[in-house]
C-alpha cells in the first residue's frame, strides 16, 4: 500500500511540475520563433531604422508587438500563476507576425 500511495504521489507532483513548465516552454518556442523571423527582418534590413526599409515596415512593426507580448509572458510567468491571458496576447502576436513574414 506504501508503494502505491507512494507511486500516486509521485505521478501527481510530476503532473504538477510539469504544467507549471508548460507556460515557460510555450513562451521559450515563441521566443526561438520570433528570433528566427527577426533574423530574416534584419536580413531584409540591416538598418536600424526601419523607416530605412518602408518594404518592410509592416515586418518591423509586427516583430516589435510580438516582442512586447513576449516580455509581458516572460514577466507574468515569473511572477508565477497561471498566464492564460498573456499567452492569449502572445499567440495572436505571433500569428500575426508569422503571417505578414510569410516567405521569409
Amino acid at each position: 500500500m506504501k508503494k502505491f500511495q507512494l507511486f500516486i504521489g509521485i505521478l501527481v507532483l510530476t503532473a504538477l511540475t510539469s504544467c507549471g513548465s508548460t507556460e515557460g516552454f510555450k513562451i521559450k518556442t515563441s521566443i526561438n520563433n520570433y528570433y528566427y523571423y527577426y533574423n530574416r527582418f534584419k536580413d531584409a534590413c540591416p538598418s536600424e531604422k526601419k523607416a530605412e526599409c518602408p518594404q518592410v515596415l509592416d515586418q518591423g512593426l509586427a516583430l516589435d508587438e510580438w516582442y512586447k507580448r513576449i516580455s509581458e509572458a516572460k514577466e507574468a510567468n515569473e511572477r508565477g500563476g497561471k498566464l492564460p491571458l498573456q499567452l492569449e496576447a502572445l499567440k495572436k502576436a505571433q500569428n500575426v507576425s508569422e503571417s505578414k513574414c510569410n516567405g521569409w
